[in-house]
């Protein structure tokens, strides 16, 4: 999930510079407030969950170093699961591309380990 969040504040960066151009070149106006205010607030949320992310990380791992049960986790995506879906067949299909071929490496004979 985090590389998709990557991914999105990529393309997050990219429409704020096509709005920006945009508005410069039709009213002269360089810093559209409409813009920035919907970059920073999508800014802000990607950073909000990464951190959380980060957060649940570390003290999942203070627990494995005391060797302690941190009780049952749950997690979910806070997307409905077929936009998740859709996205991530999008994003593993383009690194797989990139890669070398369409799930060339999932399809590869791999080496038999003695």
């Amino acid at each position: 999930m985090l590389n998709v969040t990557r991914i999105l504040f990529i393309v997050d960066v990219v429409i704020l510079a096509l709005n920006t151009l945009l508005s410069g070149t039709r009213t002269g106006d360089f810093f559209p407030k409409g813009a920035w205010i919907s970059f920073g607030e999508s800014a802000a949320m990607l950073l909000y969950f990464n951190l959380c992310v980060l957060f649940f990380l570390g003290s999942m791992g203070a627990f494995i170093r005391k060797a302690a049960f941190a009780g049952k986790k749950y997690t979910r995506i806070l997307i409905p699961s077929f936009i998740f879906i859709l996205f991530a067949d999008i994003f593993f299909t383009v690194i797989s591309v990139l890669k070398g071929g369409v799930f060339r490496g999932w399809l590869a004979k791999k080496p038999v380990e003695e």
